[in-house]
């Protein structure tokens, strides 16, 4: 409940036990006789004090809580922490594979640590923020309080509920895709490690620019809203401008695809592709694979107080990873067990779970964007309640 009180300290923390791993990592590779169970132990310190999860579910609490007021703003930096996560990811992947054959384990640990450093003394240096005392409710059972976000008037939120739905399908068939690509792409078309590697890079470059820089114009320049860019479009576009007709393209183009749509479109393709020229055109709708999570995030932080965005993201954190262990059990079952007849029966799966979410958001697009319009239900009444009072005066 370390967001209760500040968003720096809840960032401090797992980033500290993150630094004490690295020490623990670096004192085993030092010492050859001490015991392996000190990788445990560094395992266990960071997962203790949080782990990736608090850190992500923390930064992207504090950029939500930052732009609470701006709702474009909001969407915007939580793009561009996805575009950051992607654009780590490439980073990190092109360095260890080519240094990795000069440079040993100690030296990554090194520099490892010394990039862990120069985060916490970032965070130390950023701007804290901590919830205002009126937005601040009685503290209850730490159950109750964990999930109290979830509710109102003792009532489950149906926009919220909605898009949990969405990010749990989105997610799971990303994080499904991950763990059995490889192996199908290797049954289904002999792929080499090199062209595998040429593939997977190309993707992750292409959808982290499109995070970090196409998802900011479409939404603060174009003003393409949140449910747009996480499913579909469902109303056509006028085009006035050469602006609008661009906007028309980026947006009614390939079935009027966006985010889960596009997605889903990708995962159809792959299953459907029969060679590897005609497979890296999903580099085209996975190019906007992010711009689901990004929109989908932005739109349950307009669902809570400014003051439950820390559980709201945890809980998201916490659904990332019960998806990873559902898909690795899910879809390392299915696949081997679907090669003998249809191998790429986990892909038609993937777009499949992907097209009940899309039709939710579609169908309660007006409900969802009606409350996150106001930042959050009590908002809304606040709004409503001054509106009242003002037409009595």
């Amino acid at each position: 409940m370390l967001l209760y009180r500040s968003h720096r300290v809840a960032l401090l923390v797992p980033l500290s036990g993150l630094i004490a791993s690295d020490f623990l990592l670096l004192l085993q590779w030092t010492s050859y006789q001490s015991s392996t169970l000190l990788l445990i132990l560094a395992e266990a310190v960071f997962g203790l004090c949080g782990g990736y999860v608090s850190i992500l579910s923390s930064c992207f609490a504090y950029a939500s809580v930052k732009h609470e007021a701006d709702e474009q703003g909001r969407s915007v930096s939580i793009a561009r922490l996805e575009g950051s996560i992607g654009l780590g990811a490439v980073v990190g992947l092109l360095l260890c594979s080519q240094l990795g054959s000069v440079l040993s384990y100690h030296h990554f640990f090194l520099f490892f640590l010394a990039v862990h450093v120069i985060c916490l003394i970032l965070v130390v240096l950023m701007e804290d923020l901590r919830p205002a005392a009126a937005s601040r409710r009685p503290r209850e059972s730490l159950w109750k309080e964990s999930f109290q976000f979830l509710s109102k008037s003792g009532s489950i939120k149906r926009p919220l509920l909605i898009l949990l739905i969405a990010f749990f399908a989105c997610f799971f068939a990303f994080i499904g895709s991950s763990h059995i690509i490889l192996y199908y792409l290797k049954h289904r078309f002999a792929m080499s490690i090199t062209t595998f590697s040429i593939y997977r890079a190309a993707e992750k470059a292409l959808s982290t620019a499109t995070a970090l820089f196409l998802f900011p114009y479409l939404r603060r320049t174009m003003g393409v809203g949140n449910v747009a860019l996480a499913a579909v479009l469902d109303k056509d576009l006028e085009t006035v401008s050469v602006e609008e007709v661009w906007k028309e393209w980026c947006i009614c183009e390939h079935r009027k695809l966006q985010g889960m749509s596009t997605r889903a479109a990708a995962k159809a393709w792959t299953a459907i592709a029969w060679s590897e020229a005609a497979l890296f055109a999903t580099l085209i709708p996975e190019a906007f694979a992010r711009f689901a999570a990004s929109a989908l995030r932005s739109l349950m932080a307009a669902q809570v107080r400014p003051d439950e965005q820390g559980r709201l993201f945890s809980f998201v954190g916490l659904l990332e990873a019960a998806c990873n262990l559902l898909a690795v059990v899910f879809f390392h079952t299915l696949f081997p067990w679907s090669l003998s007849y249809m191998s790429a029966m986990s892909f038609v799966v993937m777009a499949a779970l992907l097209v009940p979410p899309i039709l939710l958001l579609r169908c309660h697009r007006d409900v969802i964007e009606s409350t996150s319009a106001v930042g959050s239900e009590d908002d809304s009444e606040k709004q409503m309640m001054a509106s009242f009072d003002g037409s009595k005066a």
